[in-house]
């Protein structure tokens, strides 16, 4: 399946894009929790968590944080630059081998913590992808809080991820307004991703309102 998934988005590009019959699969779960996770984290997860599935097999998981804490003001669109960097947002589960990271870096089977971390905008990050909105892979093993990561150590331990001594990365799309339709969905984007759109909660000062997170878990950056 993951073979049949790569030769379409390969296609696509010359015949346009991939039939939404063709892409995975989502599913809401209740109360299964990730496999290594420490108990703080499992305690600020959502009940509710994706599975994703391929020929009707569960190959991925996510889990994202039940309350983002947010510095943004009430009434508008949480962007993600409100996010405080560092800040935990959610757990990811590679089932099955074959998946990359978004510079196209091969994830090892296992659990991971998604960190805020944008890119930063110098010389050797130009044209990665459309936004500097950016997560870290962190395996569970080595994140046992939830509490903010200070950068450097963030980028250290998600080494870890990928062996390469580069951190694993996770493209965070933005979105630019509220999503349409009911949440969660699989979608194919302009740039041939396959994205995972979720709904959660943004912790401002004073009320929880609407996060929208889009994952960008198939898909590469073309820059070198």
């Amino acid at each position: 399946m993951r073979l049949l998934i790569a030769t379409l988005l390969l296609m696509c590009s010359i015949v346009g894009i991939v039939d939404a019959a063709d892409l995975p699969k989502v599913k809401t779960v209740e109360n299964v929790k990730p496999s290594g996770a420490s108990e703080e984290v499992m305690k600020i997860l959502a009940p509710k968590s994706f599975a994703i599935e391929e020929g009707g097999k569960e190959v991925l998981h996510f889990w994202v944080r039940a309350e983002v804490p947010s510095t943004a003001s009430p009434g508008g669109l949480i962007e993600y630059d409100s996010l405080e960097e560092g800040g935990l947002i959610a757990v990811y589960e590679v089932k099955k081998e074959g998946f990359t990271d978004f510079r196209n870096q091969k994830l090892p089977v296992g659990t991971y913590t998604i960190r805020t971390a944008p890119h930063p905008q110098d010389g050797n990050h130009m044209g990665i992808a459309p936004t500097p909105t950016f997560g870290v892979l962190i395996p569970v093993a080595e994140d046992k809080s939830p509490e903010p990561m200070e950068r450097e150590k963030m980028l250290e331990e998600s080494k870890k991820s990928v062996n390469t001594g580069h951190p694993g990365a996770i493209y965070l799309e933005p979105f630019f307004e509220k999503p349409a339709g009911t949440l969660p969905a699989i979608r194919e984007n302009d740039l041939k991703h396959i994205v995972l759109d979720v709904m959660t909660k943004a912790k401002l000062a004073t009320e929880s309102v609407d996060l929208p997170i889009a994952f960008v878990f198939i898909g590469k950056t073309e820059a070198e």
